[in-house]
């Protein structure tokens, strides 16, 4: 039997003494040394850590502060835009005219806001709203934006300055062109014997007392070829009556020198308007239109009704006694239908509130008096699409404004002659302005006109057509004289308020458009009262341009834009 033998017999004898022996590890040098090199690791590290820290402490303090700062500009820049739209919001109210749930009245009114929120349901914070002088010309808004940061609040004021802007853009001159009526306008400012007698003042001096603004021109075309069409025509009527210049005429801001031939010149307060300010035509269109469907939408409180086509003094006055009072109250609106009204007879006629008349035609001759305090409309809607206001001899006071709006291509005509006697019992006084448009078709015409008297107009004049004509006409007979009624005793026609005459761009290419100015004026003969001439004024008031196109805004409910002139925060 062969014996086996073991490679590791060593093993064999381990395994038999591993349960009693222990094994015994042996350690060198090396290791020894290792073990303090660690410790000292340690210690290295424990110092750098501490230096780190010692750096860390003082920019992460600076670091929260900046924070902090950060955090309050954002709240400050918040407190601030909410101050802003505190602003936009009070200029939207002013301009809706919407600050009737505000508290006070127009010389102080407030309004807080309070606990605002993003989209998101995150509170803002509250904002405080103060108008002063609502209403005037130049008020005062001031809001304050609030934001709380921590147990601090934040809060941030703007304040404004602002100016009233009405959407109608007042005219500034004395008489207004506006439109290209070029080769087909025509001025005529002289009398029928191609001479300048009497008194004729066209003035773009600001008569306003209360906010006098800056001097404009006598007239002013929106269009340059329209001007040079005028100035040369100025300058021939010039020729024939021996030359000279219109300084005396034509007064204003400035005095320019036109040559309308070479070598000949002259000199007068003529130009071109301000672009910026003159109202368009189509605006002015809408604006009419708008007018007159609102006369029509109007409820009456009184209506009278004519049959037929013509009525006069027994219709309007059926009892007899020549007295007719109409209306009663600033509320009233009194409505005239059907066809031509025609008094002619000792008549007096009183009456408060609004007068529409939706038949075409009014015509007094005569008549005692007529006194109206309110609006005066004339509609054309007889087949001619006419609206036609006449008046000839008499005293008619109107404390209102008039407005004649004629249909398609009907024309809208008003006329004052006074004819002046030996009596001298005769004068219009308007207090308000007039407005003459014609209808939208082609060949619609717009035509005031004032022959002889005294006529005192404190508002302005407007017409609006494709042919516009202006006729003030003065001529004096035998044994006139002023009378004493006329605020300016050196006026016999008097408009204070300027002229604007709008010719609208043809939709056709064969409408031709036309602008025609006439004042005459002419000089009593002699042993006819001598000592006295006629005269004609038409001034630039900037207090009465702005009242009239103020009430007209209100009328087409269109309220005044404001615009900011002055900014400051605090």
């Amino acid at each position: 039997m062969v014996e086996k033998k073991t490679l590791f017999p060593q093993t064999k004898k381990y395994i038999q003494n591993k349960g009693t022996r222990k094994i015994k590890v042996l350690r060198g040098k090396n290791s020894q040394n290792k073990q303090g090199e660690q410790g000292f690791v340690l210690i290295v590290g424990l110092v750098i850590s501490t230096f780190l820290l010692l750096l860390a402490v003082p920019f992460m303090f600076k670091v929260s502060i900046e924070r902090k700062l950060v955090k309050k500009s954002l709240n400050s820049l918040s407190a601030l835009s909410l101050a802003e739209a505190g602003i936009e919001r009070a200029i939207w109210a002013m301009n809706e005219q919407n600050v009737s749930t505000w508290s006070g009245d127009n010389d102080l009114r407030t309004m807080t806001i309070s606990d605002i929120e993003t989209s998101d349901g995150i509170k803002m914070g509250d904002i405080e709203i103060s108008i002063t002088d609502l209403g005037g010309e130049n008020p005062f808004i001031e809001a304050s934006g609030s934001v709380v940061f921590g147990s601090q609040t934040i809060t941030r004021t703007v304040r404004v300055g602002l100016q009233s802007k009405y959407p109608i853009p007042a005219p500034e001159n004395a008489i207004n062109v506006f439109g290209s009526p070029s080769n087909h306008a025509n001025l005529k400012i002289f009398d029928h014997k191609g001479n300048v007698k009497g008194n004729i003042l066209i003035s773009g001096i600001d008569h306003a007392v209360n906010s006098p603004g800056p001097n404009r021109l006598g007239l002013a075309f929106e269009d340059s070829n329209t001007l040079n069409q005028i100035i040369t025509n100025l300058g021939k009527r010039l020729d024939k009556q021996g030359g000279g210049d219109l300084k005396g005429v034509f007064e204003g801001d400035p005095i320019n020198t036109y040559e309308y031939e070479e070598g000949k010149s002259f000199e007068a307060s003529i130009g071109l308007a301000n672009p910026n300010v003159s109202i368009d035509c189509e605006t002015m269109e809408t604006y009419i239109q708008q007018l007159a469907a609102d006369a029509h939408a109007t409820t009456p409180t009184q209506t009278i009704t004519i049959e037929g086509k013509e009525a006069g003094d027994a219709f309007i006055d059926p009892d007899g006694d020549g007295y007719v009072n109409l209306g009663g109250t600033e509320d009233d609106v009194v409505l005239l239908t059907g066809g031509k009204l025609k008094l002619e007879g000792d008549l007096t006629i009183e009456g408060t509130g609004t007068l529409i008349f939706d038949g075409g035609k009014i015509e007094m001759k005569s008549v005692t008096s007529f006194d109206w305090d309110g609006d005066i409309y004339i509609l054309g809607n007889d087949s001619k699409g006419d609206a036609e206001f006449k008046i000839k001899k008499g005293m008619y006071d109107i404390t209102g404004d008039i407005y004649l709006i004629g249909e398609g291509d009907g024309k809208a005509k008003i006329e004052f002659n006074n004819d002046d006697t030996e009596e001298n019992n005769s004068y219009t006084h308007l207090a308000g302005s007039v407005l003459a448009a014609g209808g939208s078709g082609d060949k619609s015409k717009a035509e005031f006109k004032v022959k002889n008297g005294d006529v005192d107009i404190e508002g302005m004049i407007t017409l609006y057509g494709n042919k516009t004509k202006l006729d003030l006409h003065q001529k004096h007979q035998k044994g006139g004289k002023h009378g004493d009624w006329l605020n300016n005793d050196d006026s016999d026609i008097r408009i204070v308020g300027g002229i604007s005459i709008m010719v609208p761009d043809a939709s056709k290419e064969s409408t031709k458009q036309k602008a025609e100015i006439k004042i005459h004026d002419h000089k009593v003969k002699d042993g006819e009262v001598p000592d006295w001439e006629g005269s004609i004024e038409i001034l630039y008031d900037s207090d009465v341009v702005g009242a009239a196109v103020k009430r007209l805004a209100e009328k087409l409910d269109l309220f005044e834009r404001y615009t900011i002139v002055s900014w400051q925060e605090k």
